[in-house]
């Protein structure tokens, strides 16, 4: 839900960067595992969830994988 909320509201440019730059350092993380890399292979909006319905709080997470 917190996806379609967030196509209809005013969010600013910077929450929006700050959430792209969170779920690249999740994806950099799971990329860089050295036992045991994992490869996100279906990286689309569906799957990164946010923490919070306070979109200036809310750290994006990228999960299902």
């Amino acid at each position: 839900m917190a996806v379609d909320r967030a196509h209809d509201c005013d969010i600013l440019l910077g929450t929006h960067i700050r959430w792209l730059k969170e779920i690249e350092g999740g994806m950099a993380h799971l990329h860089s595992l050295l036992l045991r890399s994992i490869i996100h292979r279906d990286l689309k909006a569906a799957n990164v969830l946010l923490s919070s319905a306070d979109f200036d709080k809310a750290i994006a997470k990228v999960c299902d994988f």
